[in-house]
């Protein structure tokens, strides 16, 4: 009688196929992992945006309808007291007060580089900037 010999480890066809399975998989993955990356980018500055234009609004309604005159105005209505929500990308956010009307629109300045907030209403500067203060940013 023949004895059946014990097969150990794997022959070279099984594991080629394991490693062309796994470098599918990478290929897949790594593109759309840049592609969720860059979306929670601009959904994470968006936000950024929105809770800056809900803090000025809140000055404005709060302090009988002033508009904020600098950023430490705008820092004590944040959570963290001592700075600004900062751009996941690391772009400066730029606030325009509209005296009058204690609007903000905020601007995130890294737009150039491909980062785009997804909140349309943060686009650009106002026109024209008289009556309005900017805070943060690039100054003018």
């Amino acid at each position: 009688m023949r004895k059946m010999m014990n097969k150990k480890g794997f022959s070279l066809v099984e594991l080629m196929i394991v490693v062309v399975i796994m470098g599918i998989l990478i290929a897949v993955a790594i593109p759309l992992y840049g592609a969720i990356t860059t979306n929670a980018n601009n959904k994470t500055c968006a936000t950024n945006i929105k809770t800056i234009k809900t803090a000025a609004a809140n000055y404005y309604a709060s302090y009988d309808q002033t508009a904020i005159g600098s950023e430490a105005d705008l820092l004590g209505l944040m959570e963290d007291k001592n700075n600004l929500p900062t751009c996941p990308v690391g772009d400066a956010y730029t606030i325009y007060i509209n005296q009058s009307t204690g609007a903000a629109t905020v601007v995130c300045d890294g737009s150039d580089d491909g980062h785009t907030p997804t909140d349309n209403g943060s686009g650009t500067a106002p026109a024209d900037l008289t009556g309005y203060v900017t805070i943060g940013g690039s100054q003018g």
